[in-house]
Order: C-alpha cells, then sequence, then structure tokens
C-alpha cells in the first residue's frame, strides 16, 4: 500500500527496509487510542532508524517499486562525496 501513496519523486531512490519503517512509523501515529500511539521521542527515534537504513544501502539508485514509470523524462541527479555526503542536487525541468 505505501508504493501507492509514496512521493513519486523517492520511487527507486528509497529501500524497501526504509520505506516500511517510515511507514510502520506512520501508522503507529495513526493508532485511533491516543495511549497507543508513539510519543516523539518514539517517532524521531523510528524515523533516525529509517535514515539509517537508507543511508546503510550500498547504492540506493539500484531499489525499485513495481509500480516505477522507468520512461518519466525527468531526470534527478545527486553527487556524492566519498564520505556520502550530497554536495548538490541537479532536477532537469520540462
Amino acid at each position: 500500500m505505501l508504493d501507492k501513496i509514496v512521493d513519486p519523486f523517492l520511487k527507486g531512490k528509497i529501500t524497501p527496509e526504509c520505506l516500511n519503517k517510515f511507514g510502520e512509523v506512520a501508522v503507529n501515529c495513526l493508532l485511533d487510542e491516543g495511549i497507543k500511539r508513539p510519543t516523539m521521542d518514539d517517532v524521531v527515534g523510528g524515523l533516525e532508524f529509517a535514515l539509517q537504513l537508507q543511508e546503510s544501502a550500498k547504492d540506493p539508485r539500484l531499489f525499485t517499486t513495481s509500480s516505477e514509470d522507468v520512461s518519466d523524462s525527468k531526470s534527478s541527479s545527486v553527487i556524492m562525496t566519498s564520505s556520502g555526503d550530497e554536495n548538490s542536487t541537479n532536477e532537469d525541468s520540462d
């Protein structure tokens, strides 16, 4: 179900493990009974863990979803340093 609501820009760029953890945090935040919802500390911890899952992926560009449209005319590139820090992001426009 997450692949239907995730931002199309993120499809193929986010690891399945990261997406699942993010979805788990979101679902827990939407529980009907407030007492069952996570604290803000738990939310932050879950999102930080999701980020760690994403950053630990060897090459996140290799991950795709079944509904990814490879014929998209827009492209985006991220230049990474040897330490893995993002230097810049370039996005082509129509």
